[in-house]
C-alpha cells in the first residue's frame, strides 16, 4: 500500500477510534466495519469522495460507479445516490473521506481558473486514481481540522486549502467533471445558511429575512431549482446526521439534536425512510463483526 495513502488512512482510523475525537466538520469521514447499503442520499454541491480502505459503489440514473482504496468518485451536484460502502477483506474496515464545494468556493475558483473549467463537460460521475500530491493536500487539511478553532483566520486557511484541492484536479483534467455544468444559486444560499446552525428552529420566514428576499421570491427562485425549503431543510440536517454516524460515536439522541429534532423517535423515522436504513442499525453496522469460535 502506496505510504501517503497509508499514512492518511492510519490517522483517520485513529480519530474515529478516539473517545475524545471531535468532528473535523469541513471534511467528512465515513467509515464502517460491516457492509453499508444506503438509498436515496442527496448531494447538492459538487463532491469528491476519497475511498481510503475498502470498496465503495454508487448508483446514478441506474448506472453504477465502484471505487476501491486508493481512489476517488468526483460527483456532480445537484444529484440523488444510491450507495454500498464495503470494508476491506483484510483490515475489516471501510474508510473514506468527503470534500464538498459551497458555492462561494466555487465562485472564488471560477474568477482564479476563468475558462479552464470547461475543458471537460461530461456531467457523470467520474473513477480515477488519487495522486500522492492529492493525498498529501488531504492530510494537512485532516491535521488543519483538528487543530483549528472557528476564526476569520482558519476560516480563510479552509478556503485555501479547497481551492487548492481543486486546483490539483484541475492538474488532473478532471475538474470540468465537478464543475463544469454546476450554476450556484439561491439554493447554495439557504443551505449554508443552514449549516451554519443544524440545531436551529428555522423558518421560511427567518431565512428570507437573513438572505434579504421575499418568501414567494425564495420559493420561485427554489422551485425554478428542483426544491424547496422544507426538502433543503430535512436533506441538511438527515445527511449531517449521516455523517456524525460514521464518524463519531456519540449517542444517537444527541446527534438527533446536534441536527434540529427535538424528538428522536421522529428523527430515527425520517432517516430510515430516507436512506432505508435506521440510526441504530447503521452504528451496528461499525461495530467489528463477531469472530466465529
Amino acid at each position: 500500500m502506496d505510504t501517503d495513502l497509508t499514512k492518511l488512512r492510519d490517522h483517520l482510523i485513529q480519530h474515529v477510534q478516539s473517545s475524545d475525537q471531535v468532528p473535523l466538520k469541513k471534511l467528512g469521514i465515513f467509515h464502517t466495519h460491516q457492509f453499508q447499503a444506503l438509498r436515496s442520499v442527496p448531494i447538492h454541491q459538487p463532491s469528491i469522495i476519497f475511498v481510503l480502505d475498502g470498496t465503495k459503489s454508487l448508483v446514478m440514473s441506474e448506472q453504477t460507479f465502484l471505487a476501491q482504496s486508493g481512489s476517488m468518485l468526483i460527483a456532480p451536484g445537484n444529484v440523488t445516490l444510491s450507495l454500498t460502502n464495503e470494508p476491506s477483506s483484510i483490515s475489516g474496515h471501510y474508510l473514506a473521506l468527503t470534500v464538498s464545494f459551497t458555492d462561494d468556493i466555487i465562485s472564488q475558483y471560477r474568477k482564479l481558473s476563468g475558462p479552464k473549467i470547461n475543458k471537460d463537460t461530461r456531467q457523470t460521475i467520474l473513477c480515477a486514481e488519487m495522486p500522492d500530491v492529492l493525498m498529501r493536500a488531504l492530510f494537512q487539511w485532516v491535521e488543519l481540522c483538528q487543530q483549528s478553532t472557528p476564526s476569520s483566520t482558519s476560516d480563510t486557511l479552509h478556503q485555501l486549502k479547497a481551492l487548492e484541492v481543486l486546483t490539483h484536479l484541475e492538474g488532473m483534467g478532471a475538474v470540468g467533471d465537478l464543475l463544469a455544468n454546476f450554476k450556484p444559486g439561491w439554493k447554495g444560499k439557504v443551505l449554508t445558511l443552514i449549516q451554519s446552525d443544524l440545531a436551529h428552529s428555522w423558518s421560511l420566514g427567518e431565512v428570507c429575512r437573513r438572505l434579504g428576499t421575499s418568501e414567494s421570491s425564495l420559493r420561485r427562485h427554489l422551485q425554478t431549482e428542483g426544491t424547496s425549503f422544507r426538502d433543503l431543510l430535512e436533506d441538511c440536517r438527515l445527511v449531517a446526521a449521516l455523517a456524525m454516524l460514521q464518524e463519531s460515536y456519540r449517542p444517537i439522541g444527541h446527534i438527533a439534536l446536534d441536527v434540529g429534532y427535538t424528538n428522536q423517535g421522529h428523527f430515527a423515522e425520517r432517516f430510515k425512510k430516507r436512506f432505508a436504513m435506521s440510526p441504530s442499525e447503521l452504528r451496528l453496522t461499525r461495530e467489528p463483526k463477531a469472530v466465529a469460535q
